[in-house]
């Protein structure tokens, strides 16, 4: 009773502190589901890009297990089904005379090795490609406002511990704020043409969405500070359309070492592959990546980067009134496909391991941990968030801006949804892996 106690105070104290405080259309569809495997190895490929071609872009990804399902609107002109993999050979299929739902069991990429070009690898500068790049932006990249339809999800696990001299050792805690998914309409602002200058943002329309786990409302998929970015934080840190907060940025350059790799190719496209990392004399924490570009056009195809391992010793709690917080692992991929002669967002992974730290010290501290009947010195909980959007529609006609009292804050009330299938004709991810 007492550990059940202990559990319920504790993750009322954490909702407490960090205040975790829809229209649908139907329409009739066919679905193609499939398998997508390397072809030498017989193992399945992770987020591999599923598309068809025709009036407009529809879409998804295959998940851990290579598996994918595209729900497509019959009487939507389609003429092929496309699959790609980095560095993979790309395979297309005729669905030109499809209507019903279709089976692909197993299909296989065949393994392409990046085409490592001295040439290229000694003439041509990381950073003046970079440059060449960021002017680009307004070429390869939309001017005008389109709509896109996305699917999210997210994943927050907890791991709580009480601190103090009159607490048991073996306090350990460990619960689940839920596996949240939704349907997101998203207003996407144009890029602008003076490529510096921060675009507006983005907005969002909820469509639909359900959960599992121990939560039972919405409130995780809106931004908070402890659980990490919700679906209106990542897509308005596309650093694409803000270059000056990018950390790539000319200003912030000096921290960083630039390589070219060389060239790989996807989907037939030679891509540049440029490497960073933070130099061995920056006393702090910063990132390790690598940015794909391609050659042809310039256009970024992705940004990846998550914390270098050379700033870990620079890493550590950061202090404010009652709590600290401690960045233990952060990553961000960040991909774009060329659909319809313009570049534009694909896909966002994000994921975080967070240390919290509350104390029972000052004003604050000492009421909230009276007020939930926690006595110790000290909270300590860990955080681990993974988060995906993928965009399964893009649409350029008929452009329209929400209402206001559409947009999804993080004042929206929902109703809460039960497990059952709420998708209905909406593409959505079908994630099996859970955050270790």
């Amino acid at each position: 009773k007492i550990h059940i106690f202990i559990k319920m105070k504790i993750k009322s104290i954490f909702i407490f502190l960090v205040f975790i405080t829809a229209s649908s259309y139907s329409q009739n569809y066919f679905q193609i589901t499939g398998k997508i495997i390397d072809k030498k190895t017989k193992e399945p490929l992770s987020f591999s890009s599923v598309y068809v071609s025709g009036e407009k872009y529809v879409g998804s990804i295959s998940n851990e297990l290579g598996d994918f399902i595209i729900k497509i609107p019959k009487g939507l002109s389609v003429d092929s089904l496309h699959v790609s993999f980095v560095s993979y050979k790309p395979n297309s299929f005729s669905i030109q005379d499809i209507n019903d739902d279709t089976i692909f069991n197993l299909i296989e990429l065949e393994g392409k090795s990046i085409l490592l070009n001295e040439y290229i690898v000694t003439a041509v500068e990381p950073l003046e490609l970079l440059d060449q790049a960021f002017k680009k932006i307004p070429e390869n990249y939309d001017l005008k406002p389109i709509m896109m339809r996305g699917f999210y999800a997210e994943n927050i696990k907890l791991k709580s511990k009480l601190v103090g001299d009159n607490i048991l050792e073996k306090n350990n805690i460990e619960s689940s704020l839920g596996h949240k998914e939704a349907i997101l309409d998203i207003y996407r602002n144009p890029f602008n043409e003076k490529y510096t200058k921060k675009a507006d943002n983005d907005y969002i329309k909820l469509i639909a969405w359900r959960q599992t786990g121990d939560k039972s409302d919405s409130s995780i998929l809106a931004d908070t500070p402890f659980s990490g970015a919700g679906p209106n934080t990542l897509i308005n840190n596309d650093p694409l359309k803000d270059i000056k907060s990018l950390f790539l940025f000319r200003k912030n350059r000096k921290n960083y070492n630039f390589k070219l790799k060389g060239v790989k190719t996807i989907d037939l496209r030679d891509v540049y592959v440029i490497e960073f990392d933070q130099k061995n004399s920056v006393e702090k924490q910063l990132y390790k990546g690598s940015i794909l570009i391609d050659k042809e056009s310039l256009a970024f195809n992705a940004i990846e980067y998550h914390l270098s391992p050379k700033g870990k010793k620079y890493n550590s709690m950061d202090k404010i009134l009652f709590f600290g917080t401690q960045i233990n692992d952060l990553s961000k991929s960040i991909t774009y496909k060329k659909y319809n002669q313009k570049w534009n967002l694909l896909h966002i992974n994000y994921s975080e391991n967070i240390d919290i730290e509350m104390y029972n010290t000052t004003l604050i501290g000492k009421t909230a941990f009276k007020k939930h009947k926690i006595k110790a010195d000290t909270i300590k909980i860990n955080s681990k968030n993974q988060k995906h959007i993928i965009i399964t529609e893009v649409e350029k006609k008929n452009v329209t801006p929400f209402e206001k009292n559409e947009l999804f804050t993080k004042s929206t009330e929902i109703k809460s949804e039960t497990n059952e299938d709420v998708w209905g004709d909406y593409n959505y991810f079908n994630s099996v892996k859970e955050i270790d």
